[in-house]
């Protein structure tokens, strides 16, 4: 998980979209829709099309510019420390 993502989580739909990061847009309403068809009834049809639109739109950005190796391994050695000491 990228740390763009690990600020993402918690916030909701309208205030990612309000920061203007596409990506992170899409990946916040794919959450979002995915969430939804969970408990959807008659509404199960839409909602999965939206997400696959969603999904196809995800697919056909660029990929994101990755980490290196040593920024993910801070990454989750700092994740593990966070959980160890409760924060």
């Amino acid at each position: 998980m990228s740390a763009r993502r690990d600020e993402d989580a918690g916030k909701s739909l309208p205030d990612v979209v309000r920061e203007g990061d596409h990506r992170a847009s899409l990946i916040a309403l794919r959450d979002h829709l995915a969430e939804r068809l969970l408990t959807a009834d008659k509404d199960a049809a839409p909602l999965a099309r939206q997400l696959q639109q969603v999904l196809s739109q995800l697919a056909a950005l660029p990929a994101p510019e990755s980490e290196s190796k040593l920024d993910e391994i801070a990454a989750r050695r700092a994740a593990r420390r966070a959980k160890a000491t409760g924060s």
